[in-house]
């Protein structure tokens, strides 16, 4: 626990940092793949997460976590496939160039990157919108 406390303060510390000013090159760059992988409301929702994940792993003591963690995990990731299904209406149609274009979105803000809106789109394909709003908006009440 101790090992995955330190890399939650690390990462909460990065992205605290990224998400204020990323000046670097090099920050850039893990901005560029953050933005792209989950998307900025995703990544705008993981700096709380990863405090609080810091903090359950800190204090826990003996108890078990595991349940709690992966919770705040998923709840991130359907944050951002919520926001996803609000901002974007692309489908799976035109086959791998859909990664790109998801990449792209979450990059500029119009998607939940890669993981959230390719998750989001996987969830759409199979119920349709509605039902897709209905199940997002249930796991995110119970996580």
């Amino acid at each position: 626990r101790f090992i995955l406390s330190a890399v939650s303060a690390g990462l909460f510390v990065l992205f605290l940092v990224i998400g204020i000013k990323p000046d670097g090159a090099l920050l850039r760059l893990f901005q560029s793949i953050l933005f792209g992988l989950i998307g900025k409301v995703g990544f705008y929702f993981a700096i709380p997460a990863l405090l609080y994940l810091f903090i359950i792993l800190i204090s826990s003591g003996k108890n078990p976590v595991k349940m709690r963690c992966i919770s705040l995990i998923s709840f991130v990731l359907f944050c951002g496939c919520i926001f996803h299904m609000i901002v974007n209406n692309q489908s799976f149609i035109g086959g791998l160039k859909v990664l790109g274009d998801l990449y792209t979105a979450g990059l500029n803000g119009y998607s939940g990157g890669i993981i959230c809106g390719g998750i989001a789109m996987l969830i759409r394909w199979a119920c349709g919108d509605v039902i897709t709003y209905i199940v997002l908006i249930f796991k995110e009440v119970i996580l």
